[in-house]
């Protein structure tokens, strides 16, 4: 191979020109329609060839991610392999380059082309659009219910941030980066896995189940309150029908009532917000460890997620045992909330 023209870059052609090239396709048992494009020693299947200066020692392959044919599979894997070296902006990295026929060796060559993995352009694309994702969903958070406990705030106060819905919002976050990263690398569309929906359940059900068990006990406490509010006005009609005649005992929990009532009604209340780690990590009793345990595994299961991402351009599968440890921790924590005060 004397010469190659282009970049290794989805989208584009790369041009190729091979000395004896047109004498070895006349050759009877050498047919040129079936010659391959190697890349670093990969041969990537599927890519259209064009042969109309073949005569010229020339072909042109059609630089491509395949979704249709039998070489789908070979091809998206040639091309991930490709992509997951380090990558920079724009031209950066050399690639071997070679053709060959599928059934034997690759010709020799020495001859090398740029690889165009990251498109800069798109990049800062990309890049904007995250920053004003994250600063939307902060101001969301910050200015609105979005990742707050649910029920009625408290006066005079912001309700206190849900730990499960910071979960839930911290993965959606990951998975939209790193959905439209391999996009704009590799033009896959294809690259939600198995194990990244089962995170999403995960922490879906996680913030399900807790809002289940706060609503609930609300509505217990509720109960209550009504309840006893009855009660006080029953009693307090009792008292100014009976006068001196008011049995003591039932004196004394009139007395008591206005205090029970009290504890009833702050139960219905949310707690004020004291920060975002404060909230996300204490319970009534402080700091509590299956609110950091879960906090801790989020935090690093996103990092893992999001080297993978960057160096295998492909969302991780995350073992089952893995997955099952993130819904015991989901599930400790719902656990926990079921004895937890509301404040």
């Amino acid at each position: 191979m004397t010469d190659v023209k282009g970049q290794i870059r989805l989208g584009t052609t790369l041009e190729i020109k091979f000395d004896g090239l047109k004498e070895w396709a006349q050759t009877k048992t050498n047919d040129s329609t079936k010659l391959l494009l190697y890349l670093n020693g990969t041969a990537i299947k599927g890519l259209p060839l064009k042969l109309d200066q073949l005569n010229e020692n020339r072909l042109f392959f059609d630089l491509q991610r395949i979704n249709t044919t039998d070489d789908k599979i070979d091809n998206r894997k040639a091309w991930d392999t490709l992509f997951s070296q380090p990558k920079a902006l724009g031209e950066d990295g050399t690639i071997r380059v070679t053709v060959g026929q599928e059934t034997g060796l690759p010709f020799g060559s020495d001859s090398t082309a740029k690889l165009y993995a990251i498109d800069p352009f798109w990049f800062w694309i990309y890049l904007g659009f995250l920053v004003l994702l994250l600063i939307g969903i902060v101001k969301l958070a910050r200015g609105s219910n979005l990742l707050r406990d649910s029920g009625p705030a408290p006066d005079g106060a912001k309700k206190s941030y849900s730990l499960a819905r910071a979960q839930m919002a911290f993965w959606f976050f990951l998975i939209v980066a790193a959905y439209v990263f391999i996009w704009m690398v590799t033009s896959a569309t294809d690259t939600i896995t198995a194990s990244v929906l089962g995170l999403m359940g995960i922490s879906a059900g996680t913030g399900l189940a807790a809002v289940v068990v706060d609503n609930s006990k609300r509505a217990q406490a509720k109960t209550e309150l009504d309840k006893l509010r009855a009660e006080q006005v029953q009693l307090q009609a009792q008292k100014t029908a009976q006068g001196a005649a008011f049995p003591a005992a039932s004196d004394q929990r009139l007395t008591d009532l206005p205090g029970l009532i009290a504890s009833q009604q702050k139960l219905i209340e949310p707690s004020s917000s004291g920060g975002f780690t404060h909230d996300v990590l204490s319970d009534a009793d402080g700091i509590s460890f299956h609110r950091l345990q879960i906090a801790v595994w989020t935090v690093v299961l996103g990092f893992i997620f999001v080297v993978s991402v960057y160096n295998v351009l492909s969302m991780p599968t995350f073992s089952d045992t893995l997955l099952g440890l993130m819904g015991i921790s989901g599930g400790t924590y719902v656990g926990f909330k079921l004895p937890e005060k509301l404040n």
